[in-house]
């Protein structure tokens, strides 16, 4: 199979994480802004009727942004996945730990992704540094494999905290109108939402970092892997031959 640069699919994600964390900015200055109306209404200064629909219609229209912003976001992500633990095949990086199906499906079945996904991301970013292993070396290749880029670790801890921020989320609405609407009930929704917002951004930030760098480096290893001399007695074609790049 081809080596084929995930040079494209990464641009189309990179630009739909960016759009939400530009959205996600703004969402949190709302809310920001709906929290101090609570405020002062709890102080006995409630808003005008103008002002509050307002601010309803402001929160509703980002959070409407956001929903049809996440479902673009997890296929061009997936689809990214796919083609860069594909590549790892391409790359001369050795036996992998999964298959490029398995590396997306881990992050939708329960346990697994827990720690299989960072475990996936580890090795994509590993097995694609721009570097040569000494083939007779299989210790020093292995000790690289296993080693932990900070730019993953803190991707894969946001991205935790962010799900686990989502459902807090989700469950202080729900007992809110289960216990009915209260101004003070109001403010603990619009604070735990106001986190959640600040960890979907950062997340989308480094994801950002983790796509684009990972894209890079598997286009200049394979810059380099094309770029050598064919082995002794292999001529122009042996069967480890880098085969030319496409885009995807």
């Amino acid at each position: 199979m081809a080596y084929r640069s995930a040079k494209r699919i990464s641009r189309i994600t990179i630009g739909l994480f960016a759009a939400d964390a530009t959205v996600t900015l703004f969402a949190i200055v709302s809310s920001a802004r709906l929290r101090y109306v609570f405020t002062e209404a709890l102080a006995g200064r409630p808003p005008s009727a103008a002002t509050a629909r307002a601010d309803d219609m402001r929160q509703n229209f980002l959070i409407l942004l956001q929903t049809l912003l996440y479902p673009l976001m997890v296929a061009t992500f997936c689809v990214w996945i796919y083609r860069a633990y594909s590549n790892l095949q391409d790359l001369n990086a050795g036996d992998r730990r999964t298959t490029p199906g398995w590396a997306v499906a881990h992050y939708f079945i329960p346990v697994l992704c827990l720690f299989r996904p960072f475990q996936d991301m580890r090795e994509t970013w590993n097995a694609s540094k721009p570097v040569l292993d000494d083939p007779d070396d299989r210790w020093s290749r292995s000790a690289r494999m296993e080693q932990t880029p900070p730019t993953v670790a803190i991707w894969f801890t946001l991205y935790l905290l962010l799900n686990f921020a989502a459902n807090l989320s989700l469950w202080t609405s729900m007992s809110m109108i289960r216990k009915g609407r209260s101004i003070p009930g109001m403010i603990e929704v619009v604070d735990v939402h106001l986190a959640f917002l600040v960890l979907r951004g950062l997340a989308a930030v480094l994801a950002i970092l983790v796509i684009s760098r990972i894209t890079h480096m598997q286009d200049e290893r394979f810059a380099m892997l094309a770029a050598l001399p064919p082995a002794p007695g292999e001529g122009g074609g042996g069967a480890d031959s880098p085969e030319p790049a496409g885009v995807v």
